[in-house]
C-alpha cells in the first residue's frame, strides 16, 4: 500500500509540474494575462505536495502542512469567482484558514478528543473557499451557472467529500483508496475546466467590447443621418417632430444598449447574461424596420416583411437584444451588401415549434469558399461601406444566450444572401393584437 501511494504521489506531482507548463505555454501563445492564475495554482498545488511529504513528522507538523493547502483551494476558486464578477477576499480566507490551524493544534494538543475530531476545524477552513461558488452554481438560483462553472464546482464539492474523507476514514485502506482516486480524478478535470473558464471569460469580455464599438454604430448613424436632414434645410415642417422622435427613438436605443453592456460587464458571471422572456416577433421587425427608416430611404431599398405565424405567437428571447444586437446586426449587413433601389425580404414562418425568421436580400453575395470557411470579416459594401464582420460574432454570440441558431447561405457572388434565424416558440396568452402582418415599408 505504502509502495503503491508513493507512485500515485510521484504521479500527481509530475501531473503537477505538466499542467504548470501548460499553463505557462498557453500565457506566451494567447498573451492573455489571466493565465497567471493557473501559474501560480499549480505552483502553490507543487509546493503544498513538498510540505505534506516533508512535514509528517507529528501531528503538529502535519496540520501546518494542511495549511498550506489554503492557497491552491483558493487560487482555484478564484478562476470561478472572477468569472462571475465577484471580489475574492483573499484575507477573510487566510484569516479563517489561520484560526482553524489554531483549533486544530489547540485540540491536538490540549485535548483528548482524537486526532479526527480535532483536524476538524481546518478541515472546514481548508475546504471554506469552496461552499459558496458550490451552492451558488448548484444550489441557488442566485446564478444561472453554465456548464463549465458546473463542472468546474462538482470536482470541488468532490474535494471537499474528499477532504472529510481523510479527517473521517483516513486509517480504512479502502477509504484511502478512493481518495487517492478521487484527487487524481480532481486534478484531471481541474486542468481542462480552469483554462475553459478563462477562455469563456475572455470571450465574453471580447464580445462586449465588440458590442460596444460595432452595435451602437446602428443607432449612431442613424441619429447622424437625421441631423443632417435637419440640417440641410429640406424637411418639410410637417416631417420635423417625426425626425425629432427618430432621433429621440435611437437616443434611447443607444442609451439602452451601453445599460445593458454595463449590466453585462457587472453579470458576465451568469450563463447568460440576458434576461429570457416572450418576445413579439412583429413587434421586434416594425421596431427594427423604424430604427433604419432613413438608412433604408438614404439607399432607396426596401423592406417587404410577410408572417404567417399568429400575433398571439412569441419567441423565448429578450426584446432589445434581439432586436438590436441580432436582427439590427442582420439588417445592417443586408442593406450594406444591397444594390440602390434593390428589395430585402424578411419572411417569419413556423417549423417543427421553432420559429424562423429569414432576411434575403438580392445583393452581391457570398463566395461559397469565403462562406464554408466563415471567412466573413473585413468586406466592402456596394457604397464602400465598411465591415469587420464583428456583427457576425456579436449575433452568434446573443443569439446562444436564447438557444437560437442561425444560418448563412448565399448561392455564389451576385446572386444574394439569406439569413434564417431560428428560436424557440413561446406562446404568451396575454398579446391581443390584430392588426395585419404583411406590410410593405419603404
Amino acid at each position: 500500500m505504502n509502495e503503491v501511494v508513493k507512485y500515485i504521489f510521484f504521479f500527481l506531482i509530475g501531473t503537477t509540474i505538466i499542467n504548470f507548463g501548460i499553463a505557462w505555454a498557453a500565457k506566451i501563445k494567447t498573451k492573455n494575462k489571466e493565465f497567471n492564475q493557473l501559474i501560480w495554482y499549480w505552483t502553490s498545488l507543487f509546493a503544498t505536495y513538498v510540505a505534506v511529504a516533508l512535514l509528517n513528522d507529528s501531528p503538529t507538523a502535519i496540520g501546518f502542512a494542511y495549511f498550506f493547502q489554503f492557497i491552491p483551494a483558493f487560487l482555484k476558486t478564484k478562476v470561478l469567482r472572477d468569472s462571475r464578477g465577484i471580489e475574492s477576499d483573499w484575507k477573510k480566507f487566510l484569516a479563517v484558514q489561520a484560526f482553524g490551524m489554531v483549533a486544530s493544534a489547540y485540540l491536538l494538543l490540549y485535548t483528548d478528543l482524537g486526532f479526527t475530531i480535532s483536524l476538524l476545524p481546518v478541515t472546514f477552513s481548508t475546504t471554506l473557499p469552496y461552499w459558496e461558488p458550490v451552492w451558488n452554481s448548484l444550489v441557488s438560483k442566485r446564478f444561472e451557472a453554465n456548464w463549465i462553472e458546473k463542472g468546474l464546482s462538482i470536482v470541488l464539492l468532490t474535494s471537499i467529500i474528499n477532504h472529510f474523507n481523510y479527517a473521517f476514514f483516513r486509517l480504512e485502506e479502502s477509504a484511502a483508496w478512493w481518495g487517492w482516486g478521487v484527487s487524481i480524478a480532481q486534478y484531471q478535470c481541474i486542468s481542462i475546466f480552469l483554462p475553459l473558464l478563462i477562455n469563456h471569460r475572455r470571450e465574453v469580455n471580447e464580445i462586449l467590447i465588440k458590442t460596444v464599438s460595432h452595435d451602437l454604430a446602428n443607432p449612431l448613424t442613424v441619429i447622424n443621418a437625421y441631423i443632417g436632414m435637419l440640417q440641410s434645410g429640406r424637411i418639410q415642417e410637417s416631417d420635423v417632430k417625426m425626425i425629432w422622435d427618430r432621433i429621440q427613438m435611437n437616443t434611447k436605443s443607444a442609451l439602452d444598449m451601453i445599460s445593458r453592456i454595463r449590466d453585462a460587464i457587472v453579470t458576465r458571471n451568469q450563463a447568460s447574461i440576458v434576461a429570457i422572456h416572450d418576445v413579439s416577433i412583429d413587434r421586434a421587425i416594425h421596431r427594427l424596420m423604424t430604427q433604419f427608416d432613413s438608412r433604408l430611404k438614404e439607399k432607396n431599398v426596401k423592406i417587404a416583411y410577410e408572417s404567417s405565424i399568429p400575433l398571439d405567437v412569441y419567441v423565448a428571447a429578450e426584446e432589445n437584444t434581439l432586436t438590436e444586437h441580432v436582427f439590427a446586426n442582420i439588417l445592417s449587413n443586408a442593406l450594406k451588401f444591397s444594390h440602390e433601389g434593390s428589395e430585402i425580404k424578411i419572411k417569419v414562418t413556423e417549423v417543427d415549434n421553432t420559429i424562423r425568421i429569414a432576411f434575403i436580400d438580392s445583393g452581391i453575395g457570398i463566395d461559397p469558399d469565403r462562406l464554408e470557411k466563415r471567412l466573413l470579416h473585413s468586406t466592402e459594401g456596394t457604397k464602400g461601406e465598411l465591415g469587420s464582420g464583428f456583427g457576425v460574432m456579436v449575433m452568434g454570440y446573443f443569439l446562444r444566450q436564447f438557444d437560437g441558431t442561425h444560418h448563412i447561405h448565399s448561392d455564389g457572388m451576385d446572386k444574394g444572401t439569406t439569413v434564417t434565424v431560428s428560436l424557440k416558440k413561446s406562446t404568451a396568452k396575454s398579446f391581443k393584437e390584430t392588426k395585419q402582418k404583411s406590410d410593405l415599408i419603404t
